[in-house]
């Protein structure tokens, strides 16, 4: 997120792609999921 924040989406987006490689809970995956999409 603080890179998103920074302006740096394609770090932002590894970052969150990372994140779901450690299964995270439903819901926080769906979150995380969102993001890349609104990224992206």
């Amino acid at each position: 997120m603080a890179y998103s924040q920074k302006g740096d989406k394609t770090k932002a987006i590894e970052q969150l792609k990372e994140a779901l490689k450690y299964n995270p809970g439903k819901e926080e995956k769906d979150k995380i999921q969102q993001l890349i999409t609104r990224l992206g």
